[in-house]
């Protein structure tokens, strides 16, 4: 196990360092002028060059990037040229914002997916599987904005029992904090439920083909058994894998629903930094979001070992 996540640990490296890069290049290729951006476009041109120079954007590209990739590596991601803030601050501050709208829309996700994935397979063939399958399709079809839009005009605004928009910490307020992500957390995770459902049959299904499991149904094992102690576990694996990408997915792509919530998370603050050039916002966002992407991966593929004893990690002894 230690030699597995060394090896994980030292491979994120030289991908971390690649997608700083990438970042870095595309942001410059983008146009517009960050000095610009911040002045005004009626700003003097003399009064814009001396911010690109305070700002050190008048260096050569090559050299702004080792200046930055070398404060980078001792913990430092630069400060903001909007508001001069440390970068790392300004995401610790977004980031419980989205850790929280995404766990609440996986958890959602989780507890609708897997019995409805569960009980579609059951019953493969009948009237819940079709009806099953029909709400999978359009939960994966319907665009989540629209969804959200859809929830905040009957809930917030017909029926008045939620609030429409707004941010709240758990710390200060869990009751209203509770209510204005339940919105979000719909909107986002029925796409994610959606999906998880159909991996869920999908899987099952091939499960309950296996040899073992006509084994089990010839001795007289009961149905219920036989699909929930034999054959579920046998089919959380592709599930697993399913949710690890959905959840790392989440990280960044919660952007259409926290603007549309007004919720201040990490994917705004990406956003908000790119229409303001903010560079090193963003690259110090991609590579925390690069990082976030590899631990879920990493954790996906431990969690494999616990719920399969018969899958090993490389370097473990088998």
């Amino acid at each position: 196990m230690l030699t597995y996540l060394v090896r994980r640990v030292a491979l994120m490296i030289p991908i971390l360092l690649l997608v700083s890069i990438l970042a870095f290049s595309l942001i410059h290729l983008v146009p517009g002028d960050p000095a610009t951006v911040i002045l005004g476009p009626e700003a003097p041109r003399e009064t814009v060059e001396r911010m690109r120079k305070d700002l050190g954007l008048d260096r050569p590209l090559p050299v702004q990037y080792a200046a930055w990739l070398s404060a980078a590596v001792r913990g430092n991601l630069g400060r903001s040229l909007v508001d001069r803030q440390p970068v790392a601050g300004l995401i610790i501050q977004r980031l419980p914002a989205t850790l929280e709208l995404a766990f609440l829309t996986f958890l959602f996700a989780m507890l609708v997916a897997v019995p409805v994935g569960v009980y579609t397979a059951a019953r493969r063939g009948g009237a819940a599987d079709m009806a099953g399958s029909v709400l999978a399709l359009a939960g994966q079809s319907i665009p989540s904005f629209w969804l959200g839009i859809m929830l905040m005009m009957l809930f917030a605004l017909k029926l008045k029992w939620l609030p429409t928009s707004g941010y709240v910490p758990f710390w200060q307020s869990p009751k209203q904090n509770l209510m204005v992500m339940i919105l979000p957390a719909l909107a986002t995770g029925a796409r994610e439920a959606a999906v998880i459902s159909r991996y869920t049959r999908a899987s099952l299904l091939e499960v309950l083909r296996a040899d073992f499991v006509r084994t089990a149904r010839a001795k007289g094992v009961a149905e219920w058994i036989v699909v929930m102690r034999h054959a579920l576990r046998n089919a959380l694996i592709p599930v697993i894998t399913a949710s690890g990408l959905q959840v790392a997915a989440l990280i960044g792509g919660l952007v259409i629903t926290e603007t549309i919530f007004t919720i201040p998370g990490f994917g705004r603050l990406i956003v908000d930094a790119i229409f303001q050039r903010d560079i090193p916002v963003i690259q110090g966002c991609v590579l925390f979001a690069a990082f976030m992407v590899m631990a879920v991966n990493l954790a996906v593929d431990l969690i494999y070992s616990l719920v399969d004893p018969r899958i090993t990690l490389a370097g473990e002894r088998g």
